[in-house]
Parts: structure tokens; C-alpha cells; sequence
């Protein structure tokens, strides 16, 4: 489950088959759980469709997977020494990320 969270091996597999930028866009889920109508209208202006308002009311349903209604499992918090570990494991992924699609990803998960 762990390897959820390397991006950058997801990425450039389908990098081999779509070019960055031309065909496959990717987008930061932080940023898009901050300002979600930007990043739709991103999202369409990239596909070529034309601006589409919707009402920010429409975007308050939280599909994430800890947040799910029906979930039954309550992660708990980590601990200091998860969270260090987890660091230095993700380290290279998320060097490795930023290198392949441009600064702005580097250290978004400090």
C-alpha cells in the first residue's frame, strides 16, 4: 500500500504513452482541494472545452477515502517516527517527481 505514494513510477508510465502537457495533464491534489473552481477550469481549458461555472455549493461533497460516510477504518494519527520514516522513504520519489514535472513540485510534502 505504500507504493500508493510513488508518483513519479505511476507518471512515467503513462508518460510513455501520453506527452506532458500535449495529452496528459496532472494536477496537484492540494491545490485542488484549495481552490477546486481554478483547477476545473484548468482542467477545461486544457481539454478544449469552453469556461463552465459552478457554484462552489457543488463542490462540498468530499470523495476522498478517509472521509468517505461509509468508511468504517479511522486512521489514527501518525506517530513523529512514522512521519520521518515516511519522509526519507518518499524522499527520492518526490525528487524524482519534481524532476519530471518542473519545481513547483519539489518539497510540496515536507
Amino acid at each position: 500500500m505504500i507504493h500508493r505514494g510513488c508518483y513519479s513510477e505511476q507518471i512515467k508510465y503513462w508518460m510513455e504513452h501520453f506527452s506532458l502537457g500535449e495529452s496528459l495533464k496532472i494536477i496537484h491534489y492540494e491545490a485542488f482541494e484549495k481552490t477546486k473552481s481554478a483547477a476545473l477550469q484548468e482542467i477545461l481549458e486544457f481539454v478544449g472545452a469552453p469556461p463552465h461555472r459552478i457554484k462552489e455549493k457543488a463542490f462540498e461533497t468530499d470523495y476522498s477515502p478517509n472521509k468517505r460516510e461509509s468508511a468504517t477504518l479511522i486512521y489514527p494519527p501518525l506517530t513523529n517516527e512514522t512521519k520521518a520514516y515516511l519522509k526519507r522513504f518518499y524522499k527520492p520519489y518526490n525528487d524524482e517527481l519534481a524532476n519530471l514535472l518542473g519545481e513547483y513540485w519539489r518539497g510540496v510534502w515536507d
